[in-house]
């Protein structure tokens, strides 16, 4: 990293990521002072994604840093320093501005989404794999429809979990495939002059 910041009490800082990372740099957190170095270079796009480009920017789209010689993922590494912790185990960083773009079916994900580049912390959010993954431009969760044409409101959706992984569901069309095995089974117990049992 070039020694372009050694001067940290001259910096103007305003923005509370810079203040934080100001704060922890003056108090010899060396990973804060070289990540501000960073967000100090940022350009902002104008859905507000915080991107670098050039040599930070690596083949699968992520935007990285590079840390006493040690590279990793930006956006994973700024919120680390900001929350003063590493992200915990089985949790990952969902780029929460890929998530509406998604949903509006406008980046389909993958290596050539834009958002990926970003490491604007108000556009992280730190969640699960599996919430992650259903989050992403493949899932329900990003269709406006589901196969039957029932919206995206809250009324129509459920969420539960299939191979480890949340997956979000149409409650609507759930409700209704339901009703129609309760009634093939009604029909099937009276054909056998059995009764259906009853609960509660």
């Amino acid at each position: 990293m070039p020694n372009t910041y050694t001067l940290l009490e001259t910096i103007t800082v305003g923005a509370e990521v810079e203040e934080k990372l100001f704060s922890l740099a003056r108090k010899g957190d060396a990973d804060a002072y070289v990540i501000l170095g960073y967000v100090l270079q940022r350009t902002v796009n104008d859905n507000g994604c915080w991107t670098l480009g050039g040599k930070n920017l690596r083949d699968n789209g992520y935007t990285f840093f590079t840390l006493n010689a040690r590279r990793a993922a930006g956006h994973r590494l700024l919120i680390e320093a900001l929350q003063e912790s590493l992200i915990p185990k089985g949790m990952v960083v969902d780029h929460t501005c890929h998530n509406k773009a998604a949903y509006e079916q406008t980046c389909d994900g993958g290596s050539s989404c834009l958002h990926r580049a970003c490491f604007n912390p108000a556009h992280m959010e730190i969640v699960t794999q599996s919430e992650n993954i259903a989050r992403g431009s493949n899932g329900f969760w990003n269709k406006k429809t589901c196969p039957k044409g029932h919206t995206r409101e809250a009324e129509h959706i459920r969420y539960r979990i299939h191979n480890n992984r949340t997956v979000a569901y149409c409650w609507t069309c759930h409700k209704a495939t339901m009703a129609k095995v309760k009634r093939n089974n009604r029909q099937k117990l009276k054909a056998l002059g059995l009764k259906e049992k009853r609960y509660g």
